[in-house]
């Protein structure tokens, strides 16, 4: 009987190891509709969450950095609207809008001594879409119809955006330029590259890089690492696959 009991209980540890591992894995995401997240938990998906990564970069030195002539990069009327990359949300409402009045602070762009903090997010997972509906200030005006297609809609890239990227390196780079410095690595896989990029706002613009999925990113992949090469800098973040697992699926 004593022996019986002493085989129980490695049995009986490995269940609660068990169920504390599967409290842990996720988050709120995972327990609370996406309709239902307040003001700070918007701002975790948006700012610091699987899907929403900050990175500390040095900045660049010499030179007024604004650029000049031909090699300047004037958004004007090239910057777009979410409905260019999402198709779903209605007209007007720009995907780099930053939630107002949700507390949080800070976000991208901040300058600490000699070192730049860029915020990079994976805008084309479920979570973002449904944090960026819920700080649209538009969708009171949006029909059901309307949010189901955009929350439903397959992207056909993978959708990547950097903010933060200060006007001084952002001028002397344009779009093609932009897209042939941005690349997805994995672990003995070939590098994704950019074939696109996109454009949205002019004073603080944000910067969406889109990816193919011809050979998707899977849960065996590990990590990813998003990393771009500007003149200076190589910008470069890693994200765990596994946590971007969202109701039981890849969201990236």
């Amino acid at each position: 009987m004593v022996k019986q009991k002493h085989r129980l209980i490695p049995l009986f540890l490995a269940t609660c190891l068990g169920i504390s591992l599967t409290i842990k894995a996720g988050g709120f995401w995972d327990k609370i509709p996406y309709t239902q997240w307040d003001g700070k938990q918007l701002q975790k998906i948006l700012n610091d969450s699987p899907w929403a990564k900050k990175v500390r970069v040095s900045r660049t030195r010499g030179g007024k950095g604004r650029g000049s002539g031909s090699n300047r990069y004037q958004p004007g009327k090239k910057s777009y609207s979410a409905q260019d990359i999402s198709g779903g949300l209605p007209r007007g409402q720009e995907v780099g809008s930053a939630p107002s009045g949700r507390g949080g602070g800070g976000g991208a762009g901040s300058r600490r001594g000699s070192r730049l903090t860029l915020l990079i997010r994976w805008e084309s997972s479920l979570p973002l879409k449904q944090a960026r509906l819920m700080t649209s200030p538009m969708i009171r005006d949006a029909s059901s119809q309307t949010i189901e297609r955009y929350l439903n809609r397959k992207d056909s890239s993978y959708i990547v955006s950097l903010e933060g990227l200060p006007s001084a390196i952002f001028d002397r780079l344009d779009p093609d330029r932009l897209s042939r410095r941005a690349t997805i690595r994995r672990k003995n896989h070939d590098p994704i590259q950019a074939q696109s990029v996109r454009i949205v706002g002019q004073k603080n613009p944000l910067i969406f890089f889109l990816f193919p999925k011809d050979d998707p990113i899977i849960l065996k992949n590990k990590d990813v690492e998003f990393q771009i090469e500007l003149s200076s800098t190589v910008i470069k973040k890693k994200f765990k696959v596994k946590d971007f697992l969202f109701q039981g699926r890849l969201e990236i």
